[in-house]
């Protein structure tokens, strides 16, 4: 038979077993903390080792100090981010006299979480951060701390020495859903660049069985990347919220105006051409936290913390503005062609090319080639 603590071999001994059965004392040097053993039976057959049985478990050894002992258990853990948790605190006295020594829950960092107010309990007292138990008593102790942010490790600490510590896991805040409207993405060219128009509204419900009171919201938006488009982060105006008292269980509102001028090679994927983009959709997405009284997380009337991240999804269309990007191209360009357009294409975009050109301020039959030039073979335009 072996005993296995934290995976390490630790005593080993034989084992006659009889019909009436066997016992066996397996020993190990307890050290201060949290612990897992294992113990193994194995049966000798042939002068090889078959296990038969094995049984395993968790043992939490207390530091004593002055026949004090104390334990820690927390819950929940793991704890979803921006929550409380509840410390339950066991401290036993096993001397024959009252102890008074200073007590204190703390981070990994040094930071005291408790305690923060006076406790009298079955033979023990807390004051002014000081601990008072009584001979041969346990104090059992309830406090609930946080929120909790990160994982840490937490210990209580008394008469300046550890005497028990447990490791809290901080999972990430669920990210509700919410949903949005949105116009259509406008793109024009300007100088060179094209310019970016699109308006949101963005929907989102109060889960909660209480009322909010909105007083900002923190957004952040992309144009998530397609076979057409590079992944993006336009700029846009801050929130404008629609409605600031949400009703319990009712829908939030604000909107969303972006606009912002890019470098076409900051838009469109190399080898796409603008004329390409019109009818193309992309997905929008904004994620999003609502601050209700500056916070972001709200404690409903069961004292369940909420925290509020949302995220929304919306696939949009491209419009191209065709007359706004020719009429860029034509200012632009049209003074450069001159005799340097290829007679065959003046020729071949003459008609179209005059039509328009007379509706440019100026224009005549060559640059009314050149427009025809320029929505012939750079807009692929009939």
């Amino acid at each position: 038979m072996e005993l296995l603590v934290d995976s390490l071999l630790v005593d080993s001994k034989p084992v006659n077993v009889s019909t009436s059965g066997a016992s066996v004392a397996l020993h190990w040097v307890a050290v201060q903390g949290e612990h897992s053993y294992e113990v193994r039976l194995f049966e000798v057959l042939g002068g090889q080792e078959l296990e038969v049985d094995e049984w395993s478990g968790e043992v939490s050894v207390a530091r004593v100090l002055n026949g004090l002992s104390a334990w820690l258990e927390v819950v929940p853990n793991p704890v979803e981010a921006g929550n409380n948790v509840t410390v339950y605190i066991t401290v036993k006295n096993s001397e024959n006299y009252k102890q008074t020594l200073p007590i204190e829950l703390v981070d990994d960092t040094g930071n005291v979480w408790w305690p923060k107010e006076g406790y009298h309990g079955v033979g023990y007292s807390i004051s002014d951060g000081y601990l008072t138990i009584y001979a041969n008593k346990t104090a059992r102790i309830i406090a609930t701390i946080g929120p909790i942010t990160q994982n840490t490790t937490l210990k209580l600490k008394i008469g300046e020495y550890s005497m028990a510590s447990e490791y809290i896991e901080v999972t990430q805040t669920k990210v509700q859903k919410a949903v949005m409207d949105c116009s259509d993405l406008q793109l024009l060219a300007k100088e060179g660049n094209l310019v970016l128009d699109m308006e949101c509204v963005v929907y989102f419900t109060n889960p909660t069985d209480v009322q909010w009171e909105i007083t900002s919201i923190n957004a952040n938006a992309h144009i998530l990347k397609t076979r057409y488009t590079k992944d993006l982060t336009p700029e846009f105006t801050p929130p404008t919220i629609l409605t600031k008292t949400v009703p319990a269980g009712g829908v939030g509102e604000f909107e969303l105006k972006f606009h912002d001028v890019l470098p076409e090679k900051g838009i469109i994927e190399s080898g796409i051409e603008i004329k390409k983009l019109s009818g193309v959709t992309v997905p929008v997405q904004v994620n999003f936290t609502v601050l209700v009284n500056g916070q972001p997380y709200v404690i409903d009337s069961k004292g369940k913390i909420w925290g509020l991240s949302y995220e929304a999804t919306k696939y949009v269309t491209i419009r191209v503005d065709s007359d706004k990007v020719i009429e860029h191209l034509v200012i632009s360009m049209a003074v450069g062609f001159g005799a340097g357009v290829a007679t065959a294409y003046i020729l071949k975009c003459t008609k179209i090319g005059a039509t328009i050109g007379s509706a440019v301020p100026g224009g005549g039959t060559l640059i009314g080639a050149a427009v025809g030039f320029i929505t012939y073979k750079v807009l692929g335009l009939p």
